[in-house]
């Protein structure tokens, strides 16, 4: 079977990771790496057996490549999938977050959905095989109705906090958001990535109840924010008849429920702040841990899905679509934390309010 060519663009941590990951794929040939530092893409196509270059335009007419992976900052990411999409690509896989603004994310959607080009953006917890049982429990109705999903994770919520709004999505079946609510902790002097990042951002955002479905309820915290005793990823799913823990990406097993029957474990705080979860307890508990497979690299698992979608036109799970709400919700809220007021979906503002919040405590000062 043929091998799809690939273009990597971002030789950094992430994209050395992923650089490593297409080169031992049966389905990809990493033909070239970019980087605007040529040590650094030297470093990695030498390790790679692959082309380097630091223009990523020459790299494009050069390799024609069927699909480009960019690993770049976040600030960088539109202007490069804008410019991939130009070209006669397959796909591009992107890392989180989409962009740093709506109206980009915007761009990048409809110029691959013009060219039919496989917009990917890399939220893998998507295809973990602990969500995806989480999401076999909930439609089974393992804790009855879904009410409320909270999600927790340490850093700032465009460059964190895309995965914890992209899992919540995902386990509540990709549910269309009508209104948002966010809080902020902003010293206003942080940045990360290429945009101003903030302190700590908490709030709520849901779905309004029609005659068929009940309204859900989401909740987050990250940053400064959120409960010390939470890890990276931590989400709490309640229903009308239990609730289910994901208790971070390190512990294993990670998954947790309490639905009413003989349970083992009880919630323990243990010292550290990242190991609040369900333990063994001499007297019992309501919470039973429960056996999902293996471990494996997610970002691996999205690249197999990728090239499945590619011969034969399988949806994506992590595609482009999802994204663009995801991004939509992330700026809703930072736009609820610059007005002061819940925002009804769809979005207007285009701009990132957080960027916005800045430019006028400097007008002010």
């Amino acid at each position: 079977m043929n091998t799809f060519s690939v273009l990597l663009v971002g030789c950094g941590k992430m994209g050395a990771h992923q650089a490593q990951l297409l080169t031992d794929h049966p389905d990809y040939t990493l033909a070239a790496v970019c980087d605007i530092s040529a040590v650094l893409s030297q470093e990695l196509a030498q390790n790679n057996d692959c082309l380097s270059f630091t223009d990523f335009g020459t790299a494009l007419a050069t390799v024609q490549p069927d699909v480009v992976v960019i690993c770049t900052s976040n600030n960088a990411h539109a202007t490069l999938c804008l410019q991939a999409a130009e070209h006669t690509v397959q796909a591009i896989y992107c890392e989180k977050p989409m962009a740093v603004n709506y109206s980009d994310a915007q761009a990048m959607m409809s110029a691959c959905e013009k060219k039919n080009i496989q917009l990917i953006v890399n939220h893998q917890r998507r295809v973990g095989h602990d969500l995806q049982h989480i999401r076999t429990l909930i439609t089974t109705g393992a804790i009855g109705k879904v009410q409320t999903i909270r999600a927790y994770c340490p850093g700032d919520l465009l460059s964190d906090g895309t995965h914890s709004i992209d899992n919540v999505l995902f386990l509540a079946g990709d549910p269309d958001i009508t209104w948002c609510f966010g809080s902020i902790d902003d010293d206003g002097t942080n940045e990360r990535y290429g945009h101003p990042i903030e302190d700590g951002h908490a709030g709520f955002f849901g779905t309004h109840a029609t005659p068929t479905e009940d309204s859900i309820r989401f909740e987050y915290a990250c940053g400064s924010l959120r409960p010390d005793f939470t890890s990276y990823q931590d989400l709490e799913i309640i229903g009308s008849a239990g609730s289910i823990r994901r208790c971070g990406d390190l512990l294993q097993p990670n998954v947790f429920i309490n639905n009413n029957e003989a349970g083992e474990l009880s919630l323990q705080l243990d010292k550290g702040p990242w190991v609040f979860h369900p333990s063994p307890d001499d007297q019992g508990g309501p919470w039973n841990s429960i056996q999902t497979p293996k471990p494996e690299n997610y970002i691996n698992t999205a690249y197999t899905r990728l090239a499945q979608t590619l011969r034969d036109g399988t949806i994506h799970p992590m595609n482009g679509h999802h994204a663009l709400r995801v991004q939509e919700i992330i700026m809703a809220l930072y736009e609820s934390a610059r007005l002061h007021q819940r925002i009804e979906l769809p979005l207007t503002q285009m701009e990132f309010p957080l960027a916005l919040m800045r430019q006028h405590e400097k007008v002010l000062s």
